[in-house]
This record gives structure tokens, C-alpha cells and sequence, in this order.
């Protein structure tokens, strides 16, 4: 959103003196971003990561949802964001036209 008010001077009105106003995410939404598309490989122990080098019995690939009742850190798990986008961004200007 952009608000500008332009002050004329000078003659012949081909100079003026814009005051501007802008704001990006004006509402302050909440917008998403970077969502975890990652899938884990667990072998037969449940173990993933380096920890399946030692045994490859077993592996399969796990969906990588998040159980029921789980409290780690939103973007831990499949389909979820990782971040959001910046918050509500308001700068002033003015710029001289001549």
C-alpha cells in the first residue's frame, strides 16, 4: 500500500517534492513460507540419519507426519512451514523531481 502527495515549486510546475508513504504486509498477516518436504529412511531399530550406516536391515521410508500429541518445533515435520515472511514494513520517503 502507497501513499504519495506531491508539492509543486518553482515555476512552470515541472518540479515538485513527493512525500511517500509505503507499507508492505500492511494487514500484518501471518504468511507461510518454506514448507518441509523432506522424508526420513529408518532401518529395522527406528533410527535414521548416520545411525543407519551401522545396520541396513530393514530400512524403509517414512512418511515423516507428525504423531499425535507431538510438541517439537513447527517445520519438523513433513508439510509443515519452516518460517514465516516478514512482518508489517512501513517506510517514509521523499524524493525530489526536477
Amino acid at each position: 500500500m502507497s501513499l504519495f502527495k506531491n508539492f509543486p515549486f518553482g515555476s512552470g510546475g515541472k518540479r515538485y517534492l513527493q512525500l511517500r508513504l509505503e507499507a508492505f504486509n500492511v494487514f500484518n498477516t501471518a504468511e507461510f513460507d518454506q514448507l518441509n518436504t523432506a522424508t526420513n529412511v529408518v532401518n529395522g531399530a527406528g533410527q535414521s540419519g548416520a545411525a543407519i550406516f551401522n545396520d541396513y536391515s530393514n530400512l524403509s521410508a517414512s512418511s515423516n507426519v507428525r504423531p499425535a500429541a507431538d510438541t517439537r518445533v513447527l517445520g519438523t515435520f513433513f508439510g509443515e512451514p519452516n518460517r514465516t515472511r516478514d512482518p508489517r514494513i512501513v517506510q517514509l520517503g521523499i524524493k525530489l523531481y526536477f
